[in-house]
């Protein structure tokens, strides 16, 4: 290389920009096919990646293939031929060799003879910062021009541009306001607060709220956004600014505002206690009501947890429905009121009740409580619970159940001892007039029914006594009233009712009844019998006291004897009328009450097993029966049919005493042998009847009998139907206790 050629080449690799210097190759035609390279600086090798040697003598083309796409080379060719200067600006071109498309600033001029020296400049950076600009203007054009909010270009006396949506929003158009003065467009009250919000002359936006004038003449809240952008050539500021409609939003606020206003004038109005806690339950608000309530006052309540009022034993149940991440479990909660104890300042608890609402702001959840102290309610409500409890005990005691009937609802309330009495579930609903009127028998419902429309009619009260077939099948009696009375609530009218179960008691007097009507034939029969032997007596006595001498001795004897016989059934018959008065008056003053009838009967067979030499005497009680009856009546009746049982069983016969429960509340003494049949005929329980042979005065069924129906039971006899002998059965009203 020559030193020239040195020289040239150092200056070259001086150059910031590729420069290189090439020579036209001709084909035959004189046209240039391309261009070798001659001379190439260091930065065209850099950027190409190759070294001096390997493009040295190369042609252009061949090194960078994309000139000819990218027109360059024509534009060289045009150069070599007419020393016409080429001067490209970003011109675009793509390279495998830079392996990416590049803008560069071309510039090329013939040297001497042909050659042509080119230098570019890569511009790409340039490029594409001035392309984003010109997008970057074009979005803001369209930004401005299509926004929702009016965005205006002023300077501190005359607006410079407006946007189009200023005719949307304030009904000016932009043309109407370009040159005016922004200050015209404030409400005067606002314009000073307005620009001096802008009157520092920094970057950055300035922001305010004002009211802007409307093309008819009204005003609307726009949200004011200053931003500094720059100054013009006499150096005046220009500002951008962007006016947002709020006035709905500023209407909301001023409505929150006076909600917020009333809910705290609410909020300390009442007389509950209002505490909102957040997430964390941490107390965020605290009413006058709390303070008088829990003892603290609002500074110390507020950031407090809510255990300042809420005793430990709910704090888990709490810190639950606090935790709970979707809230359907608080939710669910606070669909509910709950009743409480609270904790007071002093360590005291108190009942109360509460009740939440449950509200987010944001994504935060909070919890409102209003707590109640209901200590005083409470209390009412333990009376009238104490009160309910006295009088279910006193209707319990006393058997009568009570009912009442609303007709504006057509539904009926009963007491749990008129259930009871019915037969009924104690926790059950009644609600129709049929379940309270059709257990009665059905010749005396309609007596019910029209005492009960009578008082509805005209608030007549009425007495009725009916008989009740219970669920059960046992048959009652009951006597009620009927009566109005007026509800104190709502004024509406009200049929109140009650039933007292009276069947012991008329069981008892038709007992008496009977027994009145026995004790006569009793006397009856007495009288018959007595007179009977005191006629044999009287009539020998009167043939001895006459004849007696002239009389045989064989007919001495035989009137002896008659006399004699007669005295001592006379005897027996007394003794008999004694025993029998002292029965009835047993029958008639014995109290009656719960008694194990299975007890009586094994105490009984146990004092007889000794007696009943040469007979097996059995005894199956069943555990649990207990009967409505006197111990001492029952004991008597039980050894009455034992003795008369043994009696008759034979010798190597057998007795069995049997109890046992049976439906409809009663419950039965079986007591029967296998001896001989009673005879047809035979009136069993009447006074001095005797079926069989055997003796006695014929006055013990008829005790039985007695002591049975004075206590509301009944007694039957006959011969057994499975095998030879008798049977008597007893039944008796089961214990009331044994029921429920």
């Amino acid at each position: 290389m020559s030193t020239t050629e040195s020289l040239l080449t150092a200056a070259l690799d001086g150059l910031i920009d590729l420069h290189v210097l090439v020579e036209p190759v001709r084909d035959a035609d004189d046209s240039i096919a391309d261009f070798v390279v001659l001379l190439v600086n260091q930065t065209a090798l850099a950027a190409w990646g190759v070294t001096r040697e390997e493009v040295l003598g190369v042609g252009l083309l061949e090194i960078l293939p994309g000139l000819r796409d990218a027109g360059i080379f024509g534009h060289l060719v045009t150069t070599s031929r007419t020393g016409e200067p080429t001067v490209l600006v970003e011109q675009e071109y793509a390279s495998e060799m830079l392996g990416s498309v590049a803008y560069f600033d071309v510039r090329a001029t013939r040297a001497s003879g042909d050659l042509v020296s080119i230098s570019w400049a890569d511009v790409t950076a340039r490029h594409l910062a001035s392309v984003a600009a010109d997008e970057a203007r074009e979005r803001y054009r369209l930004l401005a021009e299509n926004a929702s909010d009016v965005v205006l270009c002023t300077t501190e006396w005359a607006l410079e541009w407006v946007s189009p949506s200023v005719e949307t929003i304030l009904g000016w158009r932009s043309e109407q306001l370009l040159g005016s003065s922004p200050q015209d467009l404030m409400h005067p009250d606002d314009a000073a607060m307005v620009w001096s919000a802008r009157a520092p002359r920094v970057a950055g936006p300035q922001r305010t709220e004002a009211r802007v004038r409307c093309a008819d003449g009204s005003y609307r809240w726009m949200d004011v956004r200053f931003n500094l952008a720059g100054s013009q050539a006499s150096g005046q500021a220009l500002w951008a600014v962007s006016c947002r409609d709020i006035d709905a939003e500023v209407a909301v606020r001023a409505h929150l505002r006076d909600e917020r206003a009333m809910f705290e004038a609410i909020k300390e109005s009442v007389t509950d206690a209002f505490a909102t806690v957040d997430r964390f339950g941490t107390v965020i608000a605290w009413n006058g009501a709390a303070v008088d309530m829990f003892g603290y006052g609002e500074r110390e309540a507020l950031g407090q947890s809510y255990r300042l009022f809420m005793p430990e034993m709910y704090w888990a149940i709490v810190e639950r429905w606090l935790g709970d991440v979707d809230g359907t479990e608080l939710r669910e909660a606070a669909s509910r009121t709950h009743r409480v104890r609270l904790l007071h300042r002093d360590g005291t608890t108190f009942p109360g009740e509460y009740s939440m609402a449950v509200w987010s702001r944001g994504d935060a959840r909070h919890v409102t409580v209003i707590l109640r102290d209901v200590t005083r309610q409470q209390t009412v409500l333990d009376n009238l619970e104490y009160s309910r409890q006295e009088l279910a005990e006193a209707q319990r005691l006393a058997n009568a159940g009570s009912w009442t009937y609303h007709p504006r609802i057509g539904r009926f309330e009963w007491s749990d001892e008129l259930r009871r009495i019915y037969r009924l579930p104690v926790t059950g609903e009644t609600t129709t007039m049929g379940e309270l009127t059709d257990p009665i028998v059905e010749d005396q419902r309609q007596r019910v029914i029209t005492a009960i429309e009578s008082a509805l009619a005209g608030g007549v009260e009425a007495d009725v006594e009916f008989d009740l077939r219970c669920a059960d099948g046992e048959l009652k009696r009951l006597r009620g009233r009927v009566a109005t009375a007026t509800d104190p609530r709502d004024g509406s009218l009200r049929v109140r009712g009650s039933a007292v179960d009276i069947t012991g008691a008329h069981r008892a007097a038709e007992a008496r009844v009977r027994r009145t009507a026995r004790h006569a034939d009793y006397l009856a029969r007495v009288e018959h019998t007595l007179r009977t032997h005191l006629s044999v007596v009287e009539g020998w006595s009167g043939i001895l006291e006459k004849t007696f001498d002239d009389l045989p001795p064989a007919v001495r004897d035989e009137a002896l004897g008659a006399i004699r016989r007669n005295a001592t059934s006379l005897v027996a018959h007394v003794k008999g009328l004694m025993n029998e008065s002292a029965f009835l008056a047993q029958a008639d003053v014995m109290e009656v009450g719960p008694v194990d009838v299975a007890v009586v009967a094994a105490a009984v067979a146990a004092d007889y097993r000794g007696l009943a030499e040469g007979r097996r005497l059995e005894v199956s009680p069943t555990s649990g029966v207990v009967a409505t009856a006197s111990a001492e009546g029952l004991d008597t009746i039980v050894r009455h049919l034992v003795e008369n049982s043994v009696h008759h069983a034979g010798e190597g016969g057998s007795v069995e005493v049997l109890t046992r429960s049976l439906p409809g509340r009663t419950v039965e003494i079986v007591v029967r042998n296998d001896g001989a049949p009673i005879p047809e005929g035979v009136e069993l329980f009447a006074a001095f009847a005797k079926g069989r042979s055997s003796g006695g005065n014929g006055l013990g069924l008829h005790v039985v009998s007695t002591l049975v129906e004075a206590m509301g039971g009944r007694v039957t006899g006959g011969n057994r139907t499975d095998g030879p002998g008798a049977q008597f059965v007893v039944a008796l009203p089961a214990a009331m206790e044994a029921q429920r």
